[in-house]
């Protein structure tokens, strides 16, 4: 069993990236360029990996996440995004939640 992960939302390209910061609650947030948010995902991964935790890249769909959002009643914030990628993970990983 695995103990240890992490789910990361993952943003597969700037138009996906720019489509949530653009409908995100927490717009101020996010960084301000796709460039920036990836050398710092691309960092977090690697320190993590330091640390012996495996971090799960779930690849982010707007479409996606608006579905999922309709059923878990969650909003597209940082809990949201994170809760999301938590739970496909828990899937891949076949992991109860």
């Amino acid at each position: 069993m695995i103990d240890d992960f992490a789910a990361v939302p993952w943003y597969p390209s700037s138009a996906v990236y720019e489509e949530f910061r653009r409908t995100a609650l927490d717009r101020q947030d996010f960084f301000p360029s796709f460039e920036n948010w990836l050398d710092a995902a691309m960092e977090h991964e690697r320190l993590a990996g330091l640390s012996g935790v495996l971090l799960i890249r779930i690849r982010m769909s707007i479409n996606q996440f608006e579905s999922w959002q309709k059923v878990s009643g969650q909003s597209n914030d940082s809990r949201g995004r994170s809760d999301f990628a938590e739970e496909r993970a828990r899937k891949i990983l076949n992991l109860p939640w």
